[in-house]
């Protein structure tokens, strides 16, 4: 839960692209960090994103 954590006040409070923050929380391939996201979250990171940034601004 804390990369998952990590990974989302990446996403919401940074402009690095989702490979940069898939690598600083641990996976190597972005398409297992997408995976692993979606799973816990029920979006993929980009989506996840696309709503924060909707939701704050």
């Amino acid at each position: 839960m804390c990369r998952l954590s990590e990974a989302k006040w990446l996403l919401s409070s940074s402009d690095k692209d989702i490979q940069t923050i898939a690598n600083l929380i641990g996976f190597e391939q972005l398409h297992s960090f997408s995976l692993w996201f979606k799973k816990l979250e029920g979006c993929p990171p980009s989506e996840w994103r696309a709503s924060q940034r909707l939701y704050h601004h």
